[in-house]
């Protein structure tokens, strides 16, 4: 890991202070993002904690740009109406650096304020579609993911890279490589809105907002070592929390494990930890196809599994069974630089 410190920023790169709090002190990191996390559940709902977690992960990394390679793009997404979509959008917008909410946009009017703001797009519905203008649009999201996204126009190249989060109805036109660069934020009906501070107090709240301002020219990032694009997608939240110390990088962990697309690939990844809890449990070096069958199929939120169906899927992570005492087994020796990869 590598430790980075962020010089002063006088040329105002990661946002200005507000005059009132010129002489806020930074605290501790750690402390700023907790104060934030209880700041968010004031406004919204949700049954798992770690959504928080990223929420807050994720506004702070905005004010730090430069420092990542590549940003996360952020789908806060609901099955219908009604979830909270755009007051999970705001929260997260307080936090965030020059956060600015749009119901639509174009993709010039996009990449005309992407390198200076943190973008947050509401009503998405029809984002993703086949219009050549939306292709368009869905490249500059593409592309601005990383540092060195560019669109190409007769003056020249234009930079794409910055912040963007957005809001909608999940409809399934999301593209598969967006979805790669996204981290979904689930909505559900929860709490009644009573139990809620209305949405018009979060601008009483300055102290809070400047403090992640200040405390952005202050904190040490780290960047953990990423091995495939779903870590990479995250490796600035984990820096940030990394950075923060305490319990954070294992509640950035966890959110990690939580978030994510219901995809094949994140099957496979099921399969996978499951294998390793079976090792683990028993504590041995072997296990036979038809052990491990029989316990992920124990467990009704994986796929059901025959032993040759899991010798199919164990295929694409370069690991086979060996034939012992008549049966098909795996290896805890085989297994341990896979898992050590891909979990």
């Amino acid at each position: 890991m590598t430790v980075l410190d962020l010089p002063p920023d006088p040329a105002g790169e990661l946002g200005e202070v507000p005059d009132p709090f010129l002489e806020v002190s930074a605290e501790p990191l750690a402390e700023t993002l907790d104060r934030y996390v209880a700041f968010h559940k004031r406004f919204v709902h949700h049954p798992d904690d770690s959504t928080h977690d990223l929420a807050v992960l994720w506004a702070a990394h905005t004010h730090a740009m430069p420092t990542w390679r590549a940003t996360p793009r952020v789908f806060i997404v609901a099955p219908e109406p009604g979830c909270g979509k755009t007051t999970q959008a705001e929260v997260i917008k307080f936090g965030a650096r020059n956060g600015i909410r749009a119901g639509s946009a174009s993709a010039a009017g996009l990449f005309a304020i992407i390198t200076d703001f943190t973008v947050f797009l509401d009503e998405t519905d029809n984002l993703f579609s086949d219009h050549p203008d939306r292709r368009v649009l869905q490249a500059i999201i593409n592309d601005g993911y990383v540092k060195d996204g560019y669109v190409l126009r007769k003056t020249g190249p234009v930079p794409v890279y910055g912040a963007l989060a957005f809001a909608g109805i999940e409809n399934g036109r999301m593209p598969e490589p967006t979805r790669q660069r996204c981290i979904p934020i689930q909505m559900r009906v929860g709490e009644p809105a009573e139990a809620f501070d209305p949405l018009d107090y979060i601008g009483y709240h300055f102290e809070l907002q400047t403090q992640l301002v200040v405390a952005a020219r202050s904190w040490k990032y780290v960047r953990p070592d990423v091995v495939n694009r779903t870590n990479q997608v995250w490796a600035p939240l984990h820096s940030v929390a990394a950075a923060a110390g305490g319990d954070w990088p294992e509640r950035a962990r966890h959110a990690q494990e939580v978030h994510q697309w219901p995809t094949e690939a994140n099957e496979q990844k099921a399969v996978l930890s499951a294998i390793r809890d079976y090792f683990a449990i028993h504590n041995v070096d072997r296990a036979t196809s038809t052990m491990l069958a029989t316990f992920i199929n124990a467990d009704d939120t994986l796929p059901a599994v025959t032993p040759k169906a899991l010798a199919g899927r164990m295929k694409g992570y370069g690991v086979a069974p060996a034939k012992s005492n008549g049966s098909m087994t795996y290896w805890r020796k085989d297994l341990e630089p896979v898992w050590a990869e891909w979990l």
